[in-house]
């Protein structure tokens, strides 16, 4: 199911950003898109209700493939206190391929294939790197750059890196899992809304 963004939720204040997404863009009709930057979105990604895009900051690019879940927040949503700092108003890139779980906060750049679990937060100026995995509440630092292949580990006592052999095919099976899900949801609850209607 994919949806015209004229159609996406903005507050009263804010306008649409410039936006360019592919016919097979998913978005939710929950979803919260505003700002004055550019905002692209590639083909077949999801993004799940209630998720939050913004870019009243910096530019946001979403690449293809992606699954952008619940209750996630894309993009710088805060003014800088430094206007001189470049790494407050780079763009937002997150690449292919990209799986983003429940209640993430992402203001830095994704490498293609990485996943960032529940929670996961990414902070200005910070890059994960291609295929990287960050766990649940895991917090990616201003200004850190994880490599190709990381998974980072917090545990109760320390931060924990290890390199991984997670690659591309495996990314693309999940994402095939998890937007085959995505879909039956959306479609199981326009056809509930449907049903009502016609009631």
């Amino acid at each position: 199911m994919s949806r015209k963004p004229t159609n996406t939720k903005s507050s009263t204040k804010d306008k649409l950003p410039p936006l360019t997404f592919d016919k097979t863009t998913t978005i939710a009709d929950t979803a919260s898109i505003s700002g004055v930057h550019n905002l692209t979105i590639g083909a077949n990604t999801v993004i799940n209700p209630r998720v939050t895009i913004t870019t009243h900051t910096a530019p946001v690019h979403i690449g293809a493939y992606c699954l952008i879940s619940e209750l996630s927040s894309i993009g710088i949503s805060t003014p800088t206190h430094n206007p001189d700092n470049a790494r407050h108003s780079q763009p937002v890139t997150i690449e292919d391929h990209v799986i983003i779980e429940p209640g993430c906060v992402i203001e830095g750049c994704i490498g293609e294939g990485a996943v960032l679990e529940a929670g996961a937060r990414v902070k200005r100026g910070a890059v994960v790197g291609k295929y990287c995995r960050v766990p649940p509440r895991g917090v990616v630092e201003e200004g850190e750059v994880l490599a190709t292949g990381i998974v980072v580990m917090e545990l109760p006592l320390a931060r924990r890196v290890e390199s991984t052999t997670f690659g591309v095919k495996e990314v693309r099976r999940v994402m095939g899992v998890l937007r085959g899900q995505c879909e039956a949801a959306l479609m199981a609850k326009s056809g509930r809304l449907a049903k009502l209607g016609d009631a």
